[in-house]
């Protein structure tokens, strides 16, 4: 390192290689969602809004939109749903309240999610005649609706963990490892350089009084708060330049979640579930987004099952991860 207030450039380098390393180590397979605009007139094919496959004997959700249909005969190979069917994503948006809760991705928002196996399909003008949806059209929250639809298909993909809990772990190993430090938390090595600051005048440092007056002096002519509020600024604008977030902002089936969650049963990456359904609102999606979050925080809303048997069964959890 040059002096104890910059990083040299063979130091950022191995930062940016070693979180490389530890993603490449640790990504795991996912399924991208790929959507084609314009409606689709496709009743039984994957799609955003439009008319839902209706099978023999299934009774439609009274007042609910139907925001997504995966078509899983249409998937990649893949263990998180059925070989065949149809697994449908419905949502009650018949009042702000309901949206607000969709919105932030809360686990009380009135939502299904719904598995028809495949079997004999009720006729198309019929389910147009069935099928009314409360609050259908409102987008303040479903970007889409029962007239405005659009077709998806899928990719495979690889998700991969941000810097959090263990994967915040694999990484400072290497890194202690290499520069001979004992850093418990990534954001320590970018803070360095203020803690660096503050240390040279410590009041406990050796130098007793003279210390105490020269940390005194500095900070009431304002020149050792300004090296502290430079020094911060710097560890913030280093920390954001060289740790990018390589988690997936694209909806998606499967992957990573974050480990700051709504749900107070999920506890991040060692969920023992799958992700079945992943949405990034508007405002962080980097692709096209189809729903809106309730508030610049939300970064994702997701369904997840905890035992494969679950989607059949009817049986998923709701929530969301924000910051």
């Amino acid at each position: 390192m040059a002096d104890i207030y910059t990083m040299d450039d063979s130091e950022k380098k191995f930062i940016v290689d070693t979180i490389a390393s530890v993603s490449r180590e640790h990504g795991k397979p996912c399924i991208l969602l790929k959507y084609s605009e314009g409606v689709s007139d496709d009743a039984i094919c994957s799609k955003v809004g439009g008319l839902p496959v209706i099978t023999e004997g299934f009774k439609i959700p009274e007042g609910y939109t139907m925001m997504v249909q995966i078509n899983c005969s249409e998937l990649p190979e893949n263990d998180i749903y059925p070989k065949n069917g149809w697994v449908q994503f419905w949502v009650d948006l018949s009042s702000s309240y309901q949206i607000e809760d969709l919105s932030m991705g809360d686990h009380r928002a009135n939502q299904k999610v719904i598995y028809q196996p495949a079997g004999k399909l009720m006729n198309f003008n019929k389910v147009k005649e069935l099928y009314k949806p409360d609050g259908d059209g409102n987008t303040k929250f479903f970007l889409y609706s029962k007239d405005k639809s659009m077709k998806i298909s899928f990719n495979k993909g690889v998700s991969y963990p941000d810097l959090s809990g263990k994967y915040e772990k694999y990484f400072l190993e290497k890194y202690n490892k290499a520069y001979g430090t004992k850093y418990d938390y990534i954001q320590d090595i970018f803070m360095r350089f203020l803690k660096s600051a503050k240390e040279k005048h410590e009041f406990n440092k050796k130098g007793g009084l003279f210390a105490k007056i020269t940390y005194f002096w500095n900070s009431i002519t304002g020149n050792q708060d300004d090296l502290e509020k430079s020094l911060q600024k710097y560890g913030y604008k280093l920390r954001d330049e060289l740790v990018k977030d390589n988690s997936i902002h694209y909806d998606r089936i499967g992957g990573y979640v974050s480990s700051i969650t709504s749900a107070l049963n999920v506890v991040g990456y060692d969920f023992d579930g799958q992700v079945i359904l992943n949405l990034i609102p508007k405002s962080h999606n980097k692709s096209k987004a189809i729903v809106k979050g309730g508030d610049p925080d939300v970064y994702e809303i997701y369904w997840y099952t905890k035992d494969k048997k679950d989607i059949v069964n009817n049986k998923s959890e709701f929530t969301s991860t924000y910051f």
